[in-house]
């Protein structure tokens, strides 16, 4: 017998939470004799994500213990069962179990599952476990890590020199959904008025986390990032952030438009003597190469939500999508794949 197959079978005598399993209708030597169809040779990661047979493998860890299966055989294992896993009470429990063990926060876990199906069709736990750390990274405050001022020095525009002074206005934030949304309001940014509630900011992420750009505690700029693989960090967004102007009028704030009818919005001074782009694309493979990856991409504009979407506001059209995204991208030495995205390698 493969060796697996038994180490699964002592595991499941000794510890399987048996009533339940069988409450729940499964039966386990029906799941074991499915399994030895296709045993898996290890409990690494890579090979739980090939072709073993998924769910009865999933179903029967699943039912053992969170801790012994982390003890018994690993945390890739233990990883593995909670993505395979389908939706259930025993999914949370899982889930609490990696808590438990690991300190992995289950909503994280949880973001970075749904953007790994949501965004990129990807139900390998490898890749959930990949997007997991970015955003750990993130809102661990990775970008802490970058030389700031050493950056904007070298993506000033040409012919201006920026001062200690003013460097010193200058930040990075972190940025994240709420929830565990794959992409959509950001928590800090999203309906968020100044103190005297003359201007508001409405910032959207397209991506679980990014990285925000700020200017005299003023929301500048964004760039929101995760994983379009392996070895792959892709800059989804990469936007110059304007309030909107309103005006309150008893507890009420509403927005201002100009003589034509449109939103006022203030303006981004700290993004005029900069090259901001290319300093955020630069600050975005920087964070890449920390964490391992091979290759920075930009999502083209052909790829780019906005251009879908019927919001009558934030409506992007194709031509604006291609200046703001594949032109950024060919302007900064990146080449185009077959999928209209376009990529770098991290050097």
């Amino acid at each position: 017998m493969n060796n697996t197959i038994e180490v699964i079978e002592r595991l499941w005598q000794q510890y399987g939470i048996k009533e339940e399993f069988e409450i729940k209708g499964y039966d386990f030597y029906d799941c074991l004799n499915d399994l030895k169809l296709n045993p898996p040779i290890n409990f690494s990661m890579e090979t739980l994500d090939s072709d073993v047979k998924n769910f009865s493998l999933s179903n029967i860890l699943a039912y053992i213990p969170a801790e012994v299966v982390h003890r018994e055989l690993g945390d890739d294992a233990l990883m593995w069962t909670w993505v395979k896993h389908p939706y259930s009470t025993r999914k949370d429990i899982i889930a609490e179990g990696i808590q438990r063990i690991t300190g992995r926060d289950p909503q994280k876990l949880e973001k970075a599952r749904l953007t790994a199906w949501r965004v990129l069709r990807n139900d390998k736990a490898a890749m959930v476990k990949n997007i997991f750390g970015l955003i750990e990274a993130i809102q661990g405050g990775i970008a802490d890590s970058i030389d700031l001022p050493k950056k904007l020095r070298e993506n000033a525009r040409e012919g201006i020199k920026l001062s200690d002074q003013r460097l010193e206005h200058y930040s990075l934030t972190p940025l994240t959904t709420s929830e565990d949304y794959p992409s959509g309001r950001e928590v800090t940014w999203f309906e968020r008025y100044n103190h005297n509630k003359s201007e508001k900011y409405v910032v959207w992420l397209d991506s679980p986390v990014g990285l925000g750009l700020i200017y005299h505690e003023k929301l500048n700029a964004v760039v929101g990032i995760s994983p379009s693989d392996i070895q792959t960090i892709m800059i989804y967004q990469l936007q110059g952030i304007k309030t909107i102007k309103t005006i309150k009028i008893g507890q009420n704030c509403v927005v201002l438009n100009d003589e034509e009818g449109k939103i006022k919005k203030g303006s981004s001074r700290g993004l005029m003597p900069l090259d901001w782009q290319k300093l955020l694309v630069g600050v975005t493979s920087d964070i890449g190469q920390r964490l391992g990856y091979q290759r920075i991409g930009i999502q083209g504009g052909r790829n780019n939500y906005w251009i879908k979407t019927k919001h009558k506001i934030h409506h992007l059209s194709l031509e604006e999508a291609l200046k703001k995204y594949d032109g950024v991208a060919q302007r900064l030495g990146f080449e185009p794949e077959k999928d209209h995205n376009w990529y770098k390698k991290i050097e």
